[in-house]
């Protein structure tokens, strides 16, 4: 993750990307890095779709985002449901607030 941005942004919104990157850790980190306030969303807990929908990880749990998000902590997070609930319509939306992040100023 070479990108670095010259300042930093005030809202940053990442819909259903984290899946498709080969290191999400690194890319997560940079994304919440990179603004004061970060919106990331992924598939919650979809089980593999294979090559048909570009997944490089899947089975998302809020452990693994946890993990990837260390050691940046979200205000919010929650598992919002499409339609029915059915297994390909819930997702995680996760939400950080860097405003009082001392490294910022």
């Amino acid at each position: 993750m070479e990108y670095k941005p010259k300042k930093t942004f005030d809202l940053l919104l990442c819909n259903q990307v984290i899946e498709h990157v080969q290191d999400p850790a690194a890319f997560m980190k940079k994304l919440i890095e990179s603004a004061t306030i970060s919106i990331i969303s992924a598939p919650y807990n979809w089980p593999s779709c294979g090559k048909n929908c570009g997944h490089v990880t899947d089975n998302i749990t809020p452990s693994m985002f946890a993990e990837w998000s260390s050691p940046y902590k979200p205000v919010i997070s929650e598992v919002i449901m499409e339609g029915k609930g059915a297994v390909y319509e819930k997702r995680f939306l996760w939400v950080f607030d860097r405003t009082n992040d001392i490294s910022r100023r």
